[in-house]
């Protein structure tokens, strides 16, 4: 009898227990000068029926990352290396919606993102007028590898992953520099960047069986234990 018991009750909790799951869809990532943002379409997160609950979306972005750098110099006057400095970077920011909305039901957020090394150098005069005059110009180039594992387990985030049969998404770098430079100084830095690699989001989720394969389990466990007698 003892052993029966402890059958029918393993059943039990194999039957009624929820487990964890992961659904993956990958994108082939293609950035360049000419086409800065790009634009795909994702699933969105099946509760088939309410028996999974998604837990969390995970980005994964691994990509390499070139970049050609143009400082301007609007000052009227040269700036020699090391009295300037620019820290180019970049965060890569990503967007959901459903497909033709406003905006108003959607994601924003930052997935990852790259710094480059300190830009410097003899920097030439420019004209002196920001506006409608010629800058001095001087150019740089890097490249990097960006690899970001970014986790959003928020409400929002969930809520609206599991109401969306299908998103609208798009995927982008946006350039946040710091510059520094001499008392007068009129400084700013141009970018363009080509970024190939592969977006992967995963739908981490919990999945609870049905009240009905819990009894299913339950009565297949006391049949094979009614066997064993």
């Amino acid at each position: 009898m003892k052993r029966t018991l402890t059958t029918l009750g393993a059943l039990a909790i194999l039957a009624g227990a929820a487990h964890a799951g992961e659904i993956s869809q990958s994108v082939d990532v293609n950035i360049t000068p000419d086409a800065p943002i790009q634009e795909f379409v994702l699933n969105g997160f099946d509760t088939m029926g309410g028996n999974r609950v998604l837990t969390g979306v995970r980005y994964q972005l691994q990509t390499s990352m070139s970049a050609e750098f143009t400082v301007l110099n609007y000052s009227d006057f040269p700036i020699p290396a090391g009295e300037w400095q620019a820290l180019p970077g970049f965060s890569m920011f990503f967007t959901a919606d459903e497909p033709g909305g406003d905006g108003e039901d959607s994601i924003f957020g930052g997935i990852g993102g790259i710094g480059f090394d300190p830009l410097t150098g003899d920097l030439p005069a420019g004209s002196g007028d920001p506006i409608f005059g010629e800058p001095g110009r001087l150019e740089f180039s890097d490249s990097g590898t960006l690899e970001s594992d970014f986790l959003d387990d928020g409400e929002v985030a969930r809520n609206f992953f599991s109401t969306h049969e299908t998103i609208a998404s798009t995927l982008a770098p946006f350039s946040f520099p710091e510059i520094f430079g001499p008392p007068g100084a009129n400084i700013a830095l141009e970018s363009q960047v080509t970024q190939t690699g592969t977006l992967t989001v995963i739908y981490e989720f919990t999945e609870i069986p049905a009240p009905g394969a819990a009894a299913l389990f339950g009565l297949a466990g006391l049949g094979a234990t009614r066997r064993r007698r």
